[in-house]
């Protein structure tokens, strides 16, 4: 079976590169998980270096002018695949049963799955995440030892904020466990695909389900 035959029949006609969704996922798993070190690492080299017109080093720089700017384009960006599949796929290949957030209220925080996440990433007005550092020393242009707060983002707990009509939420996002669970998602999609595609057309029995 040609597979865009097989990519209509399962999904109707919806066709998704789960590559792409999988090196947005690998991009934002590195810019949060390395913001730690990359911060660590330009405290300890010195921010005012030599030859170098600016207070903060080059790594501190990018990280305050693009972290929130990009980390909010690939949460969405994923979030907004993620709802597409299960429109139209839904249990066939969504079916990912651990809680990856909690939406808090008053008496505490209610566990949410991964679609009810995808809706609060897409629809938040702000984002927040978990936050480490300190006092660390570094060594400056002049060889001086200088010691400064630093703060980087940590991969555990991303704070999220918005409005359903007229109501202010706020969720919490377990940063690890939405990578996972988005990440299980794209390879069941394309396993869904190659049961299909494999499957002779005189064999295929229209009525089942396709096991994920």
């Amino acid at each position: 079976m040609d597979r865009a035959l097989a990519e209509r029949r399962l999904f109707g006609g919806h066709f998704f590169d789960t590559s792409i969704v999988r090196r947005n996922i690998l991009y934002l798993t590195g810019i949060v998980c390395g913001s730690e070190f990359a911060i660590k690492h330009a405290a300890s080299e010195g921010r005012n270096l030599a030859q170098w017109g600016h207070r903060f080093h080059p790594v501190e720089m990018i990280y305050d002018d693009t972290f929130t700017a990009e980390v909010s384009r690939l949460l969405i960006e994923i979030a907004a695949t993620l709802r597409i599949l299960d429109d139209i796929a839904g249990s066939h290949v969504v079916a990912i049963n651990f809680p990856v957030g909690n939406l808090l209220g008053p008496t505490g925080g209610t566990p949410m799955r991964l679609r009810d996440c995808c809706n609060k990433i897409i629809h938040a007005r702000q984002l927040s995440f978990e936050l480490g550092g300190g006092i660390m020393t570094y060594v400056d242009k002049n060889g001086e030892e200088v010691g400064e707060c630093i703060s980087y983002a940590l991969p555990t707990i991303l704070e999220m904020r918005g409005e359903q009509s007229g109501v202010e939420w706020i969720a919490e996002l377990d940063f690890m466990a939405f990578i996972k669970a988005a990440t299980m998602v794209t390879y069941r999609y394309d396993d869904a695909i190659d049961e299909l595609y494999e499957e002779p057309d005189a064999e295929r029995d229209t009525t089942r389900s396709i096991k994920c």
